[in-house]
């Protein structure tokens, strides 16, 4: 079985040898559904309320400038989902 990624993700081609190619390639598509409906990408951020503490030094939160960059990510996912 050969898997090849995006150009986005690094454009890598992996090989595997597979003795069931057949359940191999249903548990991936299995996964891939599973995926693109709630992607993970693998950051998990919890914010939680602390008491403050006098003797503590607290640091304010401030928000970061962020710029979304249009990287084609969409573009390509809703190619994969029309395949499937």
């Amino acid at each position: 079985m050969v898997l090849e990624t995006s150009d986005f993700s690094g454009g890598y081609v992996l090989g595997f040898r597979v003795e069931k190619l057949e359940e191999a390639y249903a548990e991936i598509c299995q996964l891939f559904q599973t995926y693109i409906k709630l992607p993970f990408f693998g950051v998990e951020c919890v914010f939680e309320e602390m008491e403050k503490r006098l003797d503590e030094v607290t640091i304010p939160r401030v928000e970061d400038k962020l710029d979304i960059i249009d990287t084609g990510y969409e573009q390509n996912i809703n190619a994969l989902r029309l395949r499937y």
